[in-house]
């Protein structure tokens, strides 16, 4: 039980940052044209 919380924990983490890189990514694209 407690190892299953522990790996659900790291992927919504995991997740978070993959999330986090991709708005970066939107946020480098938008300024490249310049909105």
């Amino acid at each position: 039980m407690v190892q299953y919380l522990i790996r659900k924990s790291v992927e919504i983490q995991e997740l978070r940052i993959t999330l986090q890189q991709q708005q970066e990514d939107v946020t480098t694209s938008l300024r490249n044209l310049g909105l």
